[in-house]
């Protein structure tokens, strides 16, 4: 049985528009198609895994991405409203606060 890794690779090879960027890999519109087929049929412990990696992977700063907004969860509308906007540049994050999150609330 391959690996997670391996099948993800596989996945991918025959994808076309990877381009090579600031020493990273952007992938075209196609080789996210793929990716989100692949992701369908793999089990929860799969994704459970890949997630973890790609955090790891975060962490190490091996991945990167530019944040263009940060919005408290209060402030969702607007957030999605900079989200939305045409032009933007980097992700828009909503903060969200670990006592909303926690039981009773």
């Amino acid at each position: 049985m391959a690996s997670p890794a391996a099948d993800l690779t596989s996945a991918a090879e025959g994808a076309i528009g990877v381009d090579q960027v600031d020493g990273g890999v952007a992938l075209g519109e196609r080789q996210l198609v793929l990716l989100s087929d692949w992701a369908v049929q793999q089990g929860p412990l799969t994704m459970l895994w890949l997630l973890r990696q790609i955090g790891r992977l975060l962490r190490c700063g091996v991945l990167t991405t530019e944040i263009g907004a940060s919005y408290p969860l209060e402030q969702i509308q607007e957030a999605v409203r900079q989200a939305e906007a045409p032009g933007r540049r980097g992700k828009v994050l909503l903060q969200i606060d670990n006592a909303w999150m926690s039981p009773g609330n």
